[in-house]
C-alpha cells in the first residue's frame, strides 16, 4: 500500500472542491476523487512502502508548526501528458514539504512528490478526459480562494485508511 501525508482544508474550501468533483461525476467525465472516499486535500508526500508509516507518524507534531495558516487556490491546470486536472496552490509550503520529504529516504518517495519536482495542487481528477474536466472545473470555479489547512493527516491507500493525524489549531 502507498502512504501519503496530506493537508485537509476548512469546511468551506472542502465544500467548493467537492462541488467540482460532483460536477465532474454528473458530467460523466470522472468520479475518481469522489470514489476515493477521502476529503479534498493537498498531498505533501507519497511513498509506496507502508513500512514508512512509523517514520511519518513520528514526524506529525514536528511538521504541524510548519504548515502555513493559509494557501491560495488558483487556476485550473493539468499535468501534461496525463489525465490529472487540479487546482493550483500558492502558499509558503516549501518548508513543510521539505521536512515531510526528509522523514524518509528520498528514493522511497514517488518522483513527482520529491523536492524540486513537487507541484502543490488539489487534485480534481486523476482519470478521465482532461480537456472536458478542465472545462467543467472552470465553469464551477470562481478562479481563486483562500484555503485554511485544518489537519495534517497520514493515510494509506487504496482504499484510503487514515492512520494518524494532527489538528492544526491556529485558526
Amino acid at each position: 500500500m502507498a502512504v501519503a501525508l496530506s493537508l485537509l482544508f476548512d469546511a468551506g474550501t472542502s465544500d467548493v472542491i467537492e462541488r467540482i468533483w460532483r460536477a465532474l461525476s454528473a458530467a460523466e467525465i470522472s468520479s475518481d476523487m469522489l470514489d476515493l472516499g477521502y476529503p479534498p486535500h493537498l498531498t505533501l508526500v507519497v511513498a509506496d512502502d507502508e513500512a514508512l508509516l512509523p517514520a511519518f507518524a513520528g514526524s506529525l507534531n514536528d511538521l504541524a508548526p510548519l504548515v502555513p495558516r493559509q494557501v491560495r487556490l488558483g487556476g485550473v491546470s493539468g499535468f501534461p501528458g496525463t489525465s490529472v486536472v487540479y487546482l493550483e496552490c500558492d502558499g509558503d509550503l516549501a518548508d513543510v514539504h521539505r521536512a515531510a520529504a526528509d522523514c524518509v529516504p528520498l528514493e522511497s518517495i514517488r518522483p513527482y512528490y520529491r523536492p524540486g519536482a513537487w507541484t502543490p495542487h488539489v487534485t480534481l481528477q486523476t482519470a478521465g478526459d482532461p480537456v472536458a474536466a478542465a472545462a467543467v472545473a472552470k465553469a464551477h470555479w470562481s478562479g481563486g480562494m483562500v484555503a485554511v489547512p485544518v489537519r495534517l493527516e497520514l493515510a494509506a491507500f487504496v482504499p484510503v485508511e487514515v492512520k494518524d493525524g494532527v489538528n492544526l489549531f491556529y485558526m
